[in-house]
């Protein structure tokens, strides 16, 4: 299985949160773990919002990090591309999302067409964006939604 983490899924494996058991659960179980480039961004940022706000002291901060850095480079990462912008502008079209959103949902697709025939899971705690998602055709798991 193919599990595709947006960030807000993603950062849920480094920062106790609701969803967090369900989240590492989906990795175990994958075969590979995908996401796009700007995910590193936004959870690095994640991470240093949590410290500015108390929730992680520097050791854990820096454990985070490390840990994230580790997992990262074992991630299939999907780059911004041409194609990727203007399924992104698409969907932003098409439905109520958020640019960064948009570009999240158009990986996944890109990711789901190159691998048609391997089962693919969308994991996401945005509700709008697995909205979107699931009426575009991806998989969303139930305890996500």
């Amino acid at each position: 299985m193919i599990l595709y983490l947006d960030s807000s899924a993603f950062i849920k494996n480094y920062i106790r949160e609701p969803g967090r058991e369900e989240v590492m659960m989906l990795m175990e179980q994958a075969a590979i773990i995908a996401a796009h480039e700007l995910a590193l961004v936004e959870i690095s940022a994640a991470f240093e919002r949590a410290y500015r706000e108390q929730r992680l002291d520097a050791e854990q901060l820096r454990q985070v990090h490390a840990e994230f850095n580790e997992d990262w480079s074992l991630t299939l990462v999907i780059a911004t591309s041409d194609r990727l912008l203007v399924d992104a502008v698409r969907l932003v079209r098409q439905f109520p999302l958020k640019a960064y959103d948009a570009m999240h949902l158009a990986a996944a697709h890109a990711l789901k067409q190159e691998n048609h025939h391997a089962e693919m899971i969308f994991a996401c705690f945005d509700g709008q964006l697995n909205r979107a998602a699931r009426q575009s055709g991806l998989k969303i798991p139930e305890a996500l939604t």
